[in-house]
């Protein structure tokens, strides 16, 4: 199986989305910007954006459940960043109404 250059390209502009907003997520938790326990998945996501861009490419429209250290499947597969940060802080307008955190997001 041939790689395209655009495959690898898009694998890298998910994951690199996925890894620059969990280091913005670690700096605001140690700047006591979100006070909620975070599960990052900073280090793991080339696995989901590979999954991800396999899926886009395919045209597939999985169902997918994440259990744990979720922000990269989220982002990768097009889940809204500004409902994620808001869930984050525990605004109403989160992905889950701000009543979840970091524990458990969510998009359809």
């Amino acid at each position: 199986m041939t790689i395209s250059k655009n495959f690898r390209l898009e694998v890298f502009r998910k994951a690199a989305l996925a890894r620059n907003f969990e280091e913005e997520v670690i700096n605001n938790v140690k700047n006591k910007k979100i006070n909620i326990p975070v599960y990052v998945s900073a280090g793991q996501e080339f696995i989901s954006a590979t999954i991800a861009t396999i899926c886009d490419f395919k045209n597939i429209k999985p169902l997918i459940f994440g259990q744990h250290r979720c922000h990269s499947i989220y982002l990768t597969f097009g889940g809204n960043k500004g409902k994620l940060i808001d869930e984050l802080i525990g605004k109403r307008s989160g992905c889950t109404q701000g009543m979840g955190g970091s524990a458990s997001i969510h998009s359809k």
